[in-house]
């Protein structure tokens, strides 16, 4: 460096010397001390180092707000040169400083020559006063924090404070001169480096106020607040190595038997639960002090600020399915097995959950797993139906959105208000039963870049440090359907419920379906109590108007059935005639003459009806009466009622369809109630249970025989709906009642039942619960995937056509 001085001469008769020198000044050093820890002081390469060993460290941290630092510095400057000077703060990948501090501007004792102590905590400042510094210990001292905090310095600052979005920072002394040119556009130099430090991360489930709501208490509002409450109810959150259930209400019914036969159940679950449910999940940031101690800003008085904009990635990892455990039964197995390893290596992020192809959250270009939210200014009272935090997912047209992983979201935090040092996301998981999330939070403070976020990425996982993540356990979606009420004909039907309803969750939870008892003593009660608009059910008047609408001669002729039978006082749902006496009864119809006396004819009532009925040409011609009627009885039967198994046979197919077309609507079972109680219709499944359809079906198989009969059956009275429904149930046995409810939830016959839709199951499978064939142990594949609510018309029938490797 040149520089140019004058110095006078040596006069000639003397010996002394006049010596030159250089005007000058230098930064001794610069350094931030909390306590008794400092910060490592550094200085360009050229400059004369500092006296004295630097205790310092890089690693310096401390809390903006809630604590006051000092930042020190010695200059050396004997000839007062230093008329200027700044203070400056950088980031990483940027040339220009965040903040910039004129310390001409508080005047010149911040310059001179000494040591010099500066309090601060960490807030940035644009004066527009002198400072005067105080002298102390050969130096000054100075007051920032006295200096009212700029919050429009920069947009990372929002609240006036250094922030947690841009460590490491880079605090820089430079001091010039106006009386040197070369000085005054290079300054001399020293700096030091400061961090913000995240301690730990507190899951919290958020508020109710804060799930969010297209308008508050609607339908759907009334469902994510309810889920919301369930996992508070059974828990809370899931910590590391739990699981959680997420129950998504799955009350949705047939209306019609076609809807089996085609994909309304995935139309119908994707109306009501849309992209997932909303469920509000909250981090607490817990921040280092210089001493190494955890604040809990969300709690203190100080220390929030020091979040500003930093941003939180929320990312959320799937968990391999437990196939094996879940299932017991390998054909399922092996079909659920293909069906989810689709795309699972290399579909972001890689898994096993319902791909989007099948409706799901899994793949590229599926919906977000935390969804945008505009988010609101902090305030200390929450606005209900409005969640609280900015989120932007890869969907968002903001620029800080995710460019690279982009399943993951970003959250800001709130420095202030009822939520201060607290970030969130609405975590929102497909629909799809037996989906599973694992989400992790992490501080997205690092950058690889001047706008790149280093955890942007799209490694699967992400490897961060311990203290700038945390992990929930694992959530699992689950549909769950109701058992609303259950109805006995007579109390001497030995009560299939409640006891028998965890045989039907075993079989139904295989396919991630809780099936919950939500019958209370108002709605578990016998016939004789059973009231329609306040009036009590008159069950013998209804039976009488069946018959008497069906036109049939068989019932509305009093054949089979006896005119005025009580049919109240059984618990079958009808009183009829043995065959014996419906033969009988036929033949007295038929007589000419009236008289109906067998026994004075010759003819024992054990042989009417049968294959032996005597042939009438045979029957002594002195009692014409007698063949001419039993020549008639015979002609009406023959063919389809000359056997008793033909008559039973035939009474339970009818009688079955009067229950089901007639007497289940008439009876209003679930838009009546229990008499004395005010019960309204209730969501869910209603079974009404006789003994049989009719006592002559009940007696014969009570003694031994082997009678088929119908068991069950899917009904679709009037006052059904989508969300109720109601099963007829005639023979108490487990398979039936999952069966026949099974059809209500869309699923038709399997092979070797009546009604079978070929594309609808697993065709290899003979033992799924909607076949005909005992024993029938679990459902299908194909089956279970419905259930779940995956799209039926994109899963293949044959289990190897759902793969893709």
């Amino acid at each position: 460096m040149k520089r140019t001085a004058r110095v006078a001469r040596t006069a000639h008769d003397l010996d002394h010397l006049n010596r030159l020198r250089v005007p000058s000044f230098r930064i001794v050093k610069l350094f931030l001390k909390a306590g008794t820890k400092t910060s490592k002081s550094h200085l360009p390469p050229e400059a004369p180092p500092a006296e004295g060993a630097d205790a310092g460290s890089d690693d310096f941290h401390y809390l903006p707000e809630k604590e006051t630092i000092e930042i020190h510095y010695e200059i050396e400057d004997k000839y007062a040169m230093a008329d200027g000077g700044k203070l400056e703060l950088f980031n990483r990948f940027e040339e220009t400083p965040l903040w910039s501090l004129d310390l001409s501007v508080l005047g010149p004792d911040w310059v001179t020559h000494g040591k010099h102590t500066v309090k601060w905590d960490g807030r940035v400042v644009k004066p527009t006063a002198k400072q005067d510094g105080t002298p102390a210990d050969g130096g000054m001292t100075h007051d920032l924090t006295t200096i009212t905090v700029d919050k429009t310095i920069h947009d990372s600052f929002p609240d006036g404070y250094v922030t947690l979005e841009h460590p490491p920072y880079k605090l820089r002394l430079s001091l010039t001169t106006e009386a040197d040119a070369e000085l005054k556009t290079r300054p001399v130099l020293a700096w030091t480096y400061f961090h913000i430090l995240v301690k730990s991360i507190e899951f919290v489930l958020g508020a109710e106020e804060t799930v969010p709501a297209g308008a508050v208490d609607d339908e759907r509002h009334k469902m994510d607040k309810a889920i919301r409450s369930k996992v508070d109810g059974d828990g809370g959150l899931p910590g590391d190595g739990a699981t959680r259930k997420v129950f998504l209400i799955g009350n949705i019914y047939k209306t019609a038997g076609g809807e089996m036969d085609s994909n309304v159940a995935h139309t119908l679950h994707k109306t009501m639960w849309s992209d997932g449910p909303n469920i509000p999940i909250m981090a607490k940031i817990r921040l280092l002090d210089s001493a190494d101690a955890e604040v809990k800003v969300d709690e203190s008085d100080k220390g929030a600020v020091a979040l500003g904009k930093v941003r939180f990635l929320w990312d959320w990892e799937d968990p391999d399915e437990e196939v094996d455990a879940q299932q017991s039964q390998p054909k399922p197995k092996a079909f659920i097995k293909d069906a989810i390893n689709y795309d699972k290596a290399v579909s972001e992020p890689k898994g096993d959950n319902c791909h989007l192809d099948r409706g799901g959250k899994r793949g590229t270009g599926a919906k977000p797993v935390f969804p945008d939210q505009a988010g609101y200014d902090p305030k200390d009272t929450l606005d209900a139906g409005k969640f609280p935090f900015l989120v932007l997912s890869s969907d968002s047209a903001e620029e800080r959105r995710p460019k690279e992983r982009k399943w993951a979201s970003y959250s800001q935090a709130w420095t202030k208000g009822k939520l201060k040092g607290q970030t969130g996301i609405v975590f929102q998981p497909s629909r799809m039963a037996g989906d599973n999330y694992k989400l992790t939070v992490y501080v997205a403070f690092d950058r690889n870049k001047k706008d790149g976020i280093t955890l942007d990425a799209k490694t699967q996982p992400i490897k961060a440090p311990d203290a700038i993540k945390k992990s929930t356990g694992t959530f699992q979606v689950w549909r769950e359907i109701h058992q609303a009420r259950y109805i006995r004909k007579k109390s001497t039907i030995a009560a299939f419920l409640p006891a028998n309803l965890g045989g039907a969750q075993t079989l139904y939870k295989e396919a991630y379906v809780a099936f919950e008892n939500k019958m209370d003593g108002d709605n578990q009660y016998t016939m004789d109590q059973h009231q329609i608009g306040g009036v009590t059910l008159d069950y013998n008047q209804m039976c009488e108007d069946v018959f008497a609408a069906s036109g049939n001669s068989m019932y509305d002729a009093g054949l089979a059935v006896e005119a005025g039978a009580d049919h109240a006082s059984v618990d079958s749902a009808f009183l009829v005639r043995t065959y014996a006496k419906f033969i009988e009864t036929l033949h007295e119809a038929l007589d000419a003459t009236g008289t109906g006396d067998w026994a004075s004819e010759g003819i024992a009532p054990e042989d009417l009806g049968s294959t032996a009925l005597p042939d009438p040409a045979t029957v002594d011609p002195a009692r014409f009466d007698a063949v001419t009627r039993l020549a008639a009885t015979k002609a009406w039967i023959d063919g389809t009622l000359e056997t008793s198994a033909k008559y039973i046979g035939m009474l339970d197919d009818q009688l079955c369809t009067f229950i089901e077309s007639e007497l289940c609507t008439k009876m209003s079972l679930i838009s009546g109630g229990k008499a004395g109680v005010n019960t309204a219709a209730v969501d869910g499944v209603t079974v009404v249970h006789f003994n049989y359809t009719n006592t002559y079906m009940r007696d014969r198989i009570a003694a031994g025989d082997n009678v088929g009969s119908v068991f069950g059956s899917a009904v679709d009275p009037a006052d059904a709906g989508r969300s109720k429904c109601a099963f007829l149930f005639l023979s108490p046995r487990l398979d039936t009642f999952v069966h026949e409810i099974g059809h209500h939830l869309f699923l038709p016959h399997a092979p070797t039942a009546g009604g079978y839709q070929e594309n609808r199951h697993d065709g290899s499978d003979t033992g799924c619960i909607m076949s005909y064939n005992r024993p029938r142990p679990a459902f299908c594949g194909l089956c279970q995937l419905r259930l779940r609510g995956w799209d039926a018309d994109v899963v293949n029938k044959t289990s190897a056509s759902n793969k893709k490797p």
